[in-house]
């Protein structure tokens, strides 16, 4: 969000007269190196009455193509570019903004003025995508099956609108920055159309004391899934529907990376799904991931998407139908700025123009039909709060076709002529790990050490399980008029078992090379004891496992708290509704499939720790 957030600061009202040119400059430069954009436009346009010199012109530039001003900041890099040779990326910002504002066979002519020796690795890489994206350009008419409209003054406001999508009656949802009053700072926050032709309302169902930033609906229309914004960061959360219609304040997803925002979900099965979300390094560096989560609000695991998607700059607002993966990059060969692509299995291509255009565009969203939905974009014709093309409308399209035809020789996302940097050895291996979780391991009915208060087990996990798979044939006989249901359990119980010595495996070789992991383990336990009793009996559960590696190979790096444990006991208070607990109807409580099932802990996750 923070090319959204720029266009916040205010130009000050402060009076330059009389005030030492020097003062204006230091303030200029000050406003411009902490990407105070706008006054640092204001201050330099004040310097530039007196003081018409290329340094001058260079610095404002920057602050114009900060402020998204793309058109004018062309025009003052033209200025400036007597002095291009003391700047080393010069002729690269000035393609840029030529770039942005539609100027593309200028564009062209400057970036071939660019020496690319000079240039940092990323500005090698964007601006060979840039040139193939001028190719594309050349070769490609705008596809007239793209009909995109402006919403309009009923849903845009003068600052920035953006990740739009309807419910399940077509009422329309989006986020937005606005002001509660004249005085009052900008603030994103969620809202509504109620009725088509009516004007969007703040949207008051869910509590937030935080401002809201994009959002989405999980696997139904009874959870939300939203970003919250802090003052030095974003985190992704989750809200219920309650009984009066409201939903519950926020809560924060754990198990994520921190600095996430711009959630979409998208349903796998009838208890778990995939939620991509975007997320920002401390580098700056935005990137698309995708987390497994399980009864809406635990989160399995959580990778980034690979280098096929993202890239050296910026990918944002992933959005996922059937197949097809959607999302906006400003680095891979487009129009200029972000532009929409989609992926399909190995084929990742740009949606083209029509819908794409030298301005940004972002947050696609696809409705049931294939043939129309909505994106975010500051192309010419937004409203916008000052002249520069700074803030987002939400655009509606309709389509003739979802999805261009994939065309062979179209340079789209192409491989550049250097490859990427490395990644490091060890993500190959903790992707691999963490793809592979959840993994559950059962145990027998009140094991290990049963009828205890012990907090320890007396057995390894590998102990509980030979005991426990030595009465399966006793579970089979008391499942005989539901053998087929135990039998389903059984194979997977089995089937999880054996996943144990492949991950145990894959984290030694992660262990081996230095790194230092953490691994999250949850319990479960059955409904026949009260919750204190399950608790300890979780408890030990977890003790089985880790005895299992105190006593092997992963023991040295236990020891050495290179490999930790996080412990997520549970008691009964989390087995599902249903699962009989009656302690005169053994057959159902202990020996069914159902409450079989209960009685597990799961590997959860697998972190980095630095």
């Amino acid at each position: 969000m923070k090319y959204l957030v720029l266009f916040l600061c205010f130009i000050s009202n402060l009076s330059l007269k009389g005030q030492p040119l020097r003062a204006y400059e230091k303030a200029a430069q000050a406003a411009l190196e902490r990407t105070d954009y706008y006054n640092a436009i204001y201050y330099y346009e004040a310097v530039l009455q007196s003081k018409q010199k290329p340094a001058v012109y260079w610095n404002y530039a920057q602050a114009l193509a900060g402020a998204f001003a793309h058109e004018q900041a062309a025009q003052a890099y033209a200025q400036a570019e007597e002095q291009a040779a003391n700047y080393p990326n010069f002729y690269y910002c000035y393609g840029l903004s030529l770039q942005q504002s539609g100027q593309y066979e200028q564009a062209q002519a400057i970036w071939e003025k660019q020496e690319l020796g000079p240039l940092s690795p990323y500005e090698r890489a964007h601006i060979q995508e840039c040139l193939k994206g001028l190719e594309m350009i050349g070769r490609q008419a705008e596809d007239q099956s793209w009909d995109c409209q402006n919403m309009g003054p009923k849903i845009n406001g003068p600052s920035a609108d953006y990740a739009a999508y309807p419910d399940s009656l077509g009422r329309l949802f989006f986020s937005a920055l606005r002001q509660a009053d004249a005085q009052a700072p900008f603030e994103s926050q969620l809202y509504s159309q109620r009725e088509k032709e009516q004007k969007a309302q703040r949207y008051w169902a869910i509590r937030s004391e935080q401002p809201l930033g994009a959002s989405c609906w999980g696997a139904h229309y009874g959870i939300r899934y939203l970003s919250v914004i802090t003052d030095s960061t974003s985190y992704l959360a989750y809200s219920y529907r309650e009984e009066n219609g409201r939903f519950s304040p926020p809560k924060a997803l754990g198990n994520l990376p921190p600095r996430v925002s711009q959630p979409h979900y998208w349903a796998l099965g009838p208890d778990s799904g995939y939620l991509y979300f975007v997320h920002r390094s401390e580098e700056q560096q935005e990137d698309i991931w995708r987390a497994k989560i399980k009864a809406d609000s635990i989160v399995l695991t959580a990778v980034p998407l690979g280098p096929e998607i993202n890239s050296m700059g910026r990918e944002l607002s992933p959005f996922r139908r059937g197949d097809s993966l959607f999302f906006a990059s400003d680095f891979w060969a487009g129009y200029g700025g972000l532009d929409i692509f989609c992926a399909i299995g190995d084929t990742v291509f740009n949606l083209g123009a029509g819908l794409n255009s030298a301005a940004h565009e972002l947050y696609f969203y696809l409705e049931p039909g294939d043939s129309t939905g909505y994106f975010a974009s500051n192309r010419k014709g937004s409203q916008q709060l000052k002249e520069a093309v700074c803030c987002t409308d939400i655009y509606r399209f309709e389509s003739q076709r979802f999805l261009p035809p994939v065309v062979v020789d179209t340079p789209l996302v192409v491989q550049l002529d250097s490859p990427p940097p490395a990644r490091p050895p060890y993500e190959e291996l903790l992707t691999s790990l963490q793809q592979q979780l959840p993994i559950a391991l059962y145990f027998h009915n009140d094991e290990p050490d049963s009828n205890s208060l012990a907090i320890v087990s007396s057995q390894t996990y590998r102990q509980s399980w030979d005991s426990y798979q030595a009465l399966f044939p006793l579970y089979r006989q008391q499942n005989a008029s539901s053998l087929a249901h135990w039998q389903n359990f059984e194979a997977q119980a089995k089937a999880q078992y054996a996943q144990l010595d492949s991950f145990e495996r894959q984290l030694l070789r992660l262990l081996q090379q230095g790194y230092r992991l953490e691994v999250a383990i949850r319990a479960y336990c059955s409904p026949r004891s009260w919750t204190d009793y399950n608790f300890n009996l979780a408890q030990r559960r977890i003790d089985a496992l880790l005895k299992d590696w105190e006593s092997g190979p992963l023991a040295p790096y236990l020891a050495q708290e290179q490999l930790r444990l996080e412990w997520l006991p549970l008691g009964e208070s989390r087995a599902p509704a249903g699962v009989n607990d009656r302690f005169d109807q053994p057959r159902w409580s202990i020996f069914s499939a159902a409450a079989a099932a209960e009685r597990r802990l799961e590997i959860e996750f697998v972190s980095l720790k630095k």
